[in-house]
């Protein structure tokens, strides 16, 4: 059995595509009053929210792994992202130790690995410290920005980058270096951590091969519309001072925010190696045909 949590999620939904025609019996977690996005045989829905770990104690029964997707993703609310991101987490860990699990799979993120720690990835990186020192068997999968229709982030930047007709305004130098991964992919590791049996602690980088720079990426997705557009940098201390303006006014309302412009100018360089080598993988090649495929499908 594979207890899964993040299962309405964007990663998780996809992931059910892929899984529910396997032989694998899945306990799918979601929060109460969420729609059940997937009916499947192999597919069992169940209620609960990380946050608390007494509604989750009932369901592992039988459970052999794990699969942590659930996470609060683009939120700068220091309080929720750690009770989602790291308090949740240890509550799935204390129970996996307690209900002797065979491997748990954690989902993290990019965010870990920035100079400049803002509350997602400062909570990630808890959660990766906490997963690693729990002493049952774990596998990290870190994931970047992942392109694919209906993913809230990628999608979030598509409209920015198309909100005005001829300017794009770009927070920062644009020289940032990002490694993106395609939602497919991210799935496809997945299930090869799955089938690997003997797989334990290892952490696994899942990107593109080729890195890009956000001027670049800018410029890959203004082509998808056949319509130039102009960049003009604002200056990062600038911009920031802005953002802070913008979060005192409108709270978490707020269009930008200091974490994300931040986050924005970090380079991401992965080193997907061991996925490659371990997990047999073969990235999508980041160009602008598959780009519009991930965007169009």
């Amino acid at each position: 059995m594979i207890f899964l949590t993040g299962a309405s999620g964007f990663v998780g939904r996809h992931l059910l595509n892929v899984l529910r025609n396997k032989s694998y019996k899945i306990r799918a977690l979601i929060l109460p009053g969420e729609d059940i996005p997937i009916q499947a045989q192999n597919i069992e829905w169940v209620r609960g929210d990380i946050r608390r770990k007494e509604s989750l104690m009932d369901y592992f029964t039988e459970v052999e792994t794990v699969l942590h997707l659930a996470g609060l993703v683009a939120n700068h609310d220091e309080k929720s992202n750690y009770e989602i991101n790291f308090k949740g987490t240890r509550n799935l860990i204390d129970l996996s130790r307690e209900n002797d699990i065979k491997k748990f799979m954690y989902m993290s993120a990019a965010a870990v690995k920035f100079k400049r720690l803002n509350a997602y990835g400062k909570t990630k990186k808890l959660a990766e410290d906490y997963v690693k020192a729990a002493g049952i068997p774990y596998v990290i999968v870190r994931t970047p920005l992942i392109i694919g229709k209906g993913c809230q982030e990628f999608e979030r930047f598509l409209d920015y980058v198309n909100k005005l007709p001829k300017i794009v305004l770009v927070f920062g130098n644009g020289r940032a270096v990002k490694r993106p991964v395609y939602i497919e992919d991210v799935t496809t590791i997945i299930s090869k951590i799955i089938e690997k049996v003997d797989l334990r602690n290892k952490t696994f980088e899942v990107s593109c091969k080729e890195s890009i720079t956000v001027d670049d990426l800018i410029n890959m997705v203004t082509a998808l519309t056949g319509r130039r557009k102009y960049k003009i940098h604002v200056p990062l201390r600038f911009s920031i001072f802005i953002a802070q303006i913008m979060e005192k006014v409108f709270g978490s309302k707020s269009p930008i925010s200091k974490d994300i412009l931040l986050g924005l100018n970090e380079d991401v360089d992965f080193d997907i190696t061991d996925a490659i080598q371990i997990l047999k993988f073969t990235p999508q090649k980041l160009t602008e045909a598959n780009l519009r495929k991930a965007v169009c499908r």
